[in-house]
């Protein structure tokens, strides 16, 4: 239930590379100076750090998810006395 810790910072990071790299283009900066392409690079970095930050949160939450299904149907074990090993706790 719910987004998978990491969606949040994922998306973060990439709007703010795009707004970062956008602005230093058409609002900023001259694109001759290195500053102005530095920043534009470290807009780059943070789509990119984005991108597989949101691919790899995205693979864990599915296996998550793909062992939680198979643990719900996996049947309990029941001892030779009837009792589930559950109750015995």
């Amino acid at each position: 239930v719910g987004f998978p810790p990491g969606i949040v910072t994922a998306t973060t990071m990439i709007l703010w590379g795009i707004e970062r790299s956008l602005d230093e283009h058409f609002l900023l900066g001259d694109g001759a100076s290195l500053g102005s392409v530095l920043v534009q690079v470290a807009g780059i970095l943070l789509i990119s750090g984005g991108a597989a930050l949101m691919v790899v949160t995205v693979l864990r939450w599915r296996t998550w998810l793909q062992a939680q299904a198979l643990a719900a149907r996996a049947p309990v074990p029941v001892q030779p006395g009837g009792r589930a090993l559950e109750d015995l706790t």
